[in-house]
């Protein structure tokens, strides 16, 4: 019986930082993703409306939407140190 209990006892436990931290860096993730869509289907929509062909505006929201992306990680991980 008491050698159950000792088993028990010497399992690791999760670190509870381990996961914050797992579920802090894949939020970032999942933000930047959701930035450089958003910059993309908003690039599409202004294409259509205006009628252009050569997808300028796709092309400049999504590169804008990438540097806005990349900003916001880079000051989160700062802010987080």
């Amino acid at each position: 019986m008491q050698n159950q209990d000792q088993t028990k006892k010497s399992k690791k436990q999760p670190d509870p930082r381990k996961s914050n931290s797992i579920l802090k860096y894949s939020g970032m993730g999942l933000q930047m993703g959701a930035i450089m869509l958003l910059g993309a289907w908003g690039g599409m929509q202004l294409d259509k409306y205006f009628k252009i062909h050569n997808n300028i505006f796709t092309a400049t929201l999504t590169i804008i939407g990438v540097f806005v992306a990349v900003y916001l990680t880079i000051k989160d991980l700062i802010k987080n140190k």
